[in-house]
Formats: C-alpha cells, sequence, structure tokens
C-alpha cells in the first residue's frame, strides 16, 4: 500500500519504510469514532495534495492514487487518537499507525510516530524489515504519548472538517 502523506504526510505515494503497522487491525470500529462528516489533511510542501476522508459509520474511507480503497479508524485518547489507515498491499491487508492531534480551529493536524528506525524497537515494537511491528498496541501507544508530551511531531498538516 502507498499511503498519500498521512503517515509520513497523510497519504501522496510513498513507500512503507519505516512505519509502524500490524498485518492485522488493532483499532476494531467497536473502539472507533468519526467526530467529523468529511476531514481534509494536507502536507505542508507546495507538491502535497490533499487527502479527503468521509465518514462511513464509525471509521473514514478514501481512495489513494492507485484507486485503493482505504479505511480510517480513530481511537480516541484524551484529547489525542490513534489513527490506524488499513488497505491492501498487493494481496495481503496492511494496518499503518500515528498518534494524532487535531485541532479544526487551528487548521492543524499534529502526527506523532506514524514512522521510526530500527533504533524505535521496544517491548511490544519491533524491527521487521524497514518498518517498525507492532505487537502491542498499548506498547506503540506509551511511545507515542511520549513523544507527544516531548512536543516532537513527525509531521504537521493543513486540517479541515465539516
Amino acid at each position: 500500500m502507498k499511503p498519500i502523506r498521512f503517515l509520513i504526510a497523510i497519504l501522496a505515494a510513498i513507500t512503507l519504510a519505516g512505519c509502524y503497522t500490524s498485518e492485522k487491525p488493532l483499532i476494531s470500529d467497536d473502539e472507533s469514532v468519526a467526530p467529523y462528516a468529511k476531514m481534509t489533511f494536507q502536507g505542508q510542501g507546495a507538491s502535497d495534495s490533499p487527502a479527503e476522508f468521509t465518514r462511513d459509520g464509525k471509521h473514514y474511507t478514501t481512495k489513494d492514487n492507485d484507486g485503493t480503497l482505504l479505511r480510517l479508524n480513530l481511537k480516541p485518547d484524551g484529547d489525542y487518537y490513534i489513527a490506524q489507515l488499513g488497505g491492501k498491499s498487493g494481496d495481503k491487508d496492511q494496518y499503518l499507525y500515528g498518534y494524532l492531534k487535531l485541532d479544526a480551529g487551528a487548521g492543524t493536524a499534529l502526527a506523532y510516530r506514524t514512522f521510526g528506525t530500527k533504533d524505535d524497537a521496544r517491548d511490544g515494537l519491533r524491527a521487521c524489515n524497514d518498518v517498525i511491528c507492532i505487537d502491542n498496541l498499548d506498547a506503540y501507544l506509551a511511545y507515542a504519548r511520549a513523544a507527544a508530551a516531548a512536543n516532537k511531531p513527525d509531521t504537521t498538516f493543513k486540517f479541515t472538517a465539516e
């Protein structure tokens, strides 16, 4: 799957290198919320195209540049959300993760722990090839909360919501 600049700048086709990932969903629709009818994320670069997500029940959907349907689940965590972006990678399901602070009033979305290196491997998070595999969502959440507390976002997006 080619995430369009969300989890390394919300969905504009890039590779999976360094993403936090899992082969099965770690967030279900029952745990998800969809607080907006529509959300748009746009990177800060001049060539970054906006990615629009539309509410579909308790999750959001969009299509990547190849027309692949992507599904976004948001699990609330105080003023933040654990984001799970799922879609097909060849014939396999693939899930990518990020920790988001959405501020529609300010027009920004801060994304934490969307990509990492083998140095980010720890209990519950393991280096597997060029990605970080999440074996324990609570371990990922603790690591993401620490990045947010240190105010070290990976990316800041322009964000609008309806």
